[in-house]
């Protein structure tokens, strides 16, 4: 849940485990941009951490 003073942050790993970025997050809601035309057409996993706790993750299918 997020509060003010809350850390947020947004990690995403490839299939095999590794982090392919990792953002911060200043507020509860809005729009993050992510840059993966250097990325490998695949399936990737999204982790959603607040103050250090995984709230949410998503899979997140790049096709270029």
């Amino acid at each position: 849940m997020w509060v003010d003073g809350s850390k947020g942050t947004i990690e995403v790993y490839n299939l095999q485990g590794a982090l392919m970025g990792e953002y911060t997050v200043e507020q509860a809601s809005g729009t993050q941009m992510v840059q993966t035309e250097k990325w490998s057409p695949s399936v990737y996993i999204v982790l959603i951490r607040v103050n250090d706790r995984v709230v949410d993750y998503r899979r997140l299918a790049i096709q270029h």
